[in-house]
């Protein structure tokens, strides 16, 4: 089956001289056949000269992401132990404040304790159902 297709597209070629029109037309007076071998010359040609030129072009770009990946990472984690530091100071702050406010409020409580003459029992008035 796929020879037969084969053999059909080669008689298709000779038949109806595809390659004689492509050789013997074109522009300017230039045949069409001529265009695409110095399309493939130059496109070697391009391909030889700068394939290196390219390659270390990456690298360059590959290596200048990387380092700025790099600062990116050190100025990240730095920023996070200032933030650590900061929180861990806020922390013991708060603590501290929190620690001063509980003894200010049991004094407090005492004092007004004694002055009442004591602790008074709330009276709890009970509903009837």
């Amino acid at each position: 089956m796929a020879s037969e297709w084969l053999q059909n597209l080669a008689d298709t070629f000779q038949r109806n001289k595809f390659l004689d029109y492509q050789i013997n037309t074109g522009l300017f007076g230039i045949p069409v056949a001529t265009f695409g071998l110095v399309t493939i010359a130059a496109a070697v040609f391009l391909h030889a000269t700068f394939s290196d030129e390219l390659s270390a072009m990456g690298t360059r770009v590959y290596e200048a992401a990387e380092q700025g990946m790099n600062k990116a990472t050190e100025m990240a984690e730095t920023a996070q132990v200032a933030i650590s530091e900061q929180s861990n100071r806020m922390g013991e702050a708060v603590s501290e404040s929190m620690s001063s406010a509980k003894t200010a409020t049991a004094e407090t409580t005492d004092e007004t304790i004694k002055k009442e003459g004591g602790r008074k029992r709330r009276k709890t008035i009970r509903k009837r159902t």
